[in-house]
């Protein structure tokens, strides 16, 4: 039964650990939110991108369209044989000023910024922003693969968004102007891609949606793992007092889905199957123990007789003794089964833990002489609630423990302290201590180092620690020794 206790133990403490890590199912619900929203929030973000992409690609495409075919448009009805006559220092004539009326019309009636017609080497003829005849156009150099398609004949735009002075976007657009079927000019048009605002408003709006998309998705996720973290937290609960010892409160069945209420339905059975097997051992650790302590009280009765009837000193005497002793031994591991076999229950009421120190510091009074001990008992005033028998048994078992593995001489130290609702008990001593790997084997039922020792001591502290919703854990004291820290709710 403790080895069936001891793997229910094992098998449950990360979901004890995880219902108290997780008020709330905090962590659940921040893994439904990453497992949900992180996700979505990708998505979101690549469609809003492809979105926004094929939005610029569409406009800015249409608007080098509209450029190119405004610009092919102003320079059809233009003289080029003139044009192409002038030279620097043009600009006054007839010709240059006619040309560049037409084109200020053009750019007017297009909703464009600047129409230029320039040369084959890149210099200006005619330019509405006022570069003079046969000066170069700088603008021309960040455009040099879709002139040499310009100069084949074909109108194209630039692949390039460009700022102005003016702090906007502008983009260009390029239209061949042939003489027959030769290309002896281009003409440029500047137009401003005033379709940036809107797609600035359609990237908010984007945004927008999706933030207020994957809030509400964050909400749901929440709210979904609540619903089911609240139940799992309370089958983690139910988890560690099954491992704590408790077999005596039932699991309620669990809602959260049908896996949640299986799980519930199982644990449940689990509880129930280990306390039957309790209940079982306990009837025969009980039976065989009574069975025992019947004989042992005759022989005890006899031998006692026997010794009366005997000289006080001598063999025989000897003998008796001797076996009174170990009679008096087996009676001892009897009574140790009883207390063991016995189902704990911590019928609590208000108990003094200075009037406890003080018991249990008269009854280890005789060993403690014995040996020249110093007991030390640090005990705050107050009170604290707990089964008085049951505490008093697992104490004295502390202590005495302690006071046995001290040397002559050395010190025992018995203490209690209240931390917010927490009662602590701390017994520590100037002994070897307990080896790490030997800290929690120590509590198993029938564990002993001593050669008299049941192995039930200990084993009864941490009983009496679960009864009490507490637990005990033993490591290295100042002292020296061990540190013995009994703690529950109190």
């Amino acid at each position: 039964m403790a080895a069936e206790l001891r793997d229910s133990e094992a098998a449950f403490p990360s979901a004890a650990r995880a219902g108290a890590r997780a008020p709330g199912g905090g962590s659940l619900a921040l893994r439904s939110i990453v497992a949900h929203v992180v996700p979505v929030l990708v998505a979101l973000a690549a469609v809003g991108q492809a979105a926004w992409a094929v939005a610029r690609g569409a406009l800015e495409n249409e608007l080098g369209m509209r450029l190119a075919s405004a610009a092919g448009a102003a320079g059809s009805g233009l003289p080029l044989d003139l044009l192409l006559a002038l030279g620097p220092g043009d600009e006054g004539t007839r010709t240059y000023r006619h040309a560049e009326e037409e084109l200020r019309e053009a750019l007017q009636a297009a909703e464009i910024s600047r129409l230029a017609v320039f040369t084959p080497d890149g210099r200006a003829v005619v330019d509405t922003a006022g570069t003079p005849i046969g000066a170069p156009l700088a603008d021309l150099a960040r455009d040099r693969l879709e002139l040499a398609r310009l100069w084949r004949g074909h109108a194209t735009a630039s692949a390039l968004l460009f700022r102005g002075a003016d702090g906007r976007i502008y983009k260009s657009g390029y239209a061949p102007l042939r003489e027959g079927d030769r290309v002896v000019a281009g003409i440029l048009a500047e137009g401003n891609a005033a379709f940036f605002a809107v797609l600035g408003r359609l990237a908010r709006r984007l945004f927008a949606v999706g933030l207020a998309g994957a809030l509400a998705l964050a909400a749901i996720s929440v709210i979904a793992a609540r619903t089911i973290a609240r139940p799992v937290r309370r089958l983690a609960e139910a988890a560690r007092r099954i491992a704590g010892g408790d077999l005596a409160t039932p699991i309620e069945p669990q809602g959260g889905g049908e896996e949640v209420a299986g799980l519930s339905r199982s644990l449940e059975e689990m509880r129930r199957s280990l306390a039957a097997r309790e209940r079982q051992m306990q009837m025969m650790l009980s039976g065989i123990a009574h069975e025992v302590r019947n004989p042992l009280g005759g022989m005890a009765l006899f031998t006692g007789l026997l010794r009366e009837s005997l000289p006080a000193e001598g063999e025989p005497a000897s003998h008796v003794r001797r076996v009174q002793q170990e009679l008096s031994h087996l009676t001892r591991v009897v009574e140790d089964f009883l207390d063991y076999a016995r189902a704990p229950r911590a019928e609590r009421q208000e108990v003094s833990p200075a009037d406890l120190a003080a018991e249990i510091a008269g009854l280890v009074e005789g060993e403690v002489s014995d040996r020249a001990l110093r007991l030390a008992v640090d005990v705050a005033a107050g009170t604290l609630r707990a089964e008085p028998s049951m505490l008093r048994r697992a104490l004295l078992n502390l202590v005495q423990n302690a006071v046995q593995a001290s040397p002559r001489g050395g010190a025992v130290r018995l203490s209690f302290a209240r931390q917010g609702s927490e009662a602590r008990f701390t017994v520590e001593d100037e002994g070897p201590g307990v080896a790490e790997e030997k800290r929690e084997a120590i509590f198993e039922p029938f564990f002993t180092t001593r050669q008299k020792g049941t192995g039930l001591g200990l084993a009864f502290v941490r009983k009496a620690a679960a009864a009490h919703g507490g637990a005990v854990q033993v490591d290295r004291s100042p002292l020296g020794g061990a540190r013995f820290t009994l703690t529950f709710p109190g």
